[in-house]
């Protein structure tokens, strides 16, 4: 029983030991969930892009006879731009000193000597500027680009601080204007309207309230409103359909018969009167410009409304569906 019980402690000790060895990390971004993200509306695949500046915490100490080489590389995809390596030239800080230049600069390959002129240590960090990307897959929603840092020595024949490169996501896309429809199943039809079995609505108080004529429902358009806040191209101004959009085209589809004449109607909670269409006998349209939403991070509710004629049943059922596409300014 005390040899189990020694064996289990040699083997724990074992395991605190292992776990003191470390590596060179990306430390910002701090993780893959803290990329930079763009909106889609304000980019097309060739639209140059600021990402995020990355820093590297080194794992392992330099000596001053011990120069090395960093080189930085974008995922599979993208690739920098002509002046990045340049601009993204390593800066040493945090604890000793060196001075970074330039081995090789081409769009998918940064690589650069670092001449240590005070040993470094593992509180030395590497910070690249801001790297920008000159064509991607961002423009397709939920794609990424990472980059890549691999330390090796001087002549780039060994590994140091890690036995592979180290990747970090610095970018991700996503729609920053959205559509929200829930569908309102308060509308009913008025079997005992005075008008005749079916012809009107049962009135109701459930927001937007129906009366005996006119049925309505809500929808919300997001700018930018979700809990990432999508930014353009530059890296930090937030995507805003108010001033980086034209107008949002609308199209509700459905049975309309019996509509009264005029009785397609939308209003939003922001800005002017809404002009609608008159509505075919299954679509019925109108257009949301950037007067109608509030600013970015904000929702905005439209309500839809529909008028009946009274002159027939409107029959036990039916269905009206809302979508829209939004034009927007991009690059």
């Amino acid at each position: 029983m005390k040899k189990l019980t020694a064996n289990a402690v040699v083997a724990a000790i074992g395991l605190v030991w292992g776990a003191t060895s470390f590596a060179g990390t990306i430390t910002s971004p701090a993780t893959d969930s803290a990329a930079t993200a763009y909106a889609v509306e304000s980019l097309v695949n060739t639209t140059d892009l600021t990402g995020p500046a990355v820093v590297y915490t080194m794992g392992v100490s330099r000596t001053t006879a011990q120069d090395f080489t960093i080189i930085l590389t974008p995922s599979a995809g993208a690739v920098f731009t002509a002046g990045t390596c340049l601009t993204s030239l390593p800066v040493v800080a945090g604890a000793g000193a060196g001075t970074a230049s330039i081995k090789r600069a081409s769009t998918t390959e940064c690589a650069y000597e670092v001449d240590v002129t005070a040993a470094t240590t593992t509180a030395t960090t590497l910070t690249f500027a801001s790297p920008v990307f000159d064509s991607h897959t961002l423009a397709t929603s939920g794609n990424n680009i990472s980059v890549s840092l691999n330390l090796w020595d001087l002549g780039e024949t060994a590994r140091i601080d890690n036995a592979a490169a180290v990747s970090r996501r610095v970018a991700v896309s996503g729609n920053a204007l959205t559509l929200t429809a829930v569908a309102d199943t308060a509308t009913i039809a008025n079997v005992n309207d005075t008008s005749g079995p079916l012809f009107g609505f049962l009135a109701n108080a459930t927001v937007p309230a129906d009366t005996a004529t006119v049925a309505a429902a809500n929808f919300s358009v997001g700018n930018n409103s979700a809990l990432i806040s999508y930014l353009l191209p530059d890296g930090v101004t937030a995507w805003n359909y108010v001033a980086n959009g034209t107008n949002i085209a609308v199209t509700v589809t459905g049975n309309f018969a019996q509509l009264a004449t005029g009785g397609f109607l939308a209003a939003s909670a922001v800005g002017p009167a809404i002009v609608t269409a008159t509505p075919t006998a299954s679509t019925g349209t109108f257009t949301l410009a950037p007067t109608n939403t509030g600013g970015a991070g904000t929702n905005t509710l439209v309500t839809v409304s529909f008028t009946t004629a009274r002159t027939a049943s409107m029959g036990t059922a039916r269905t009206l569906g809302v979508s829209a596409v939004g034009d927007v300014i991009t690059g």
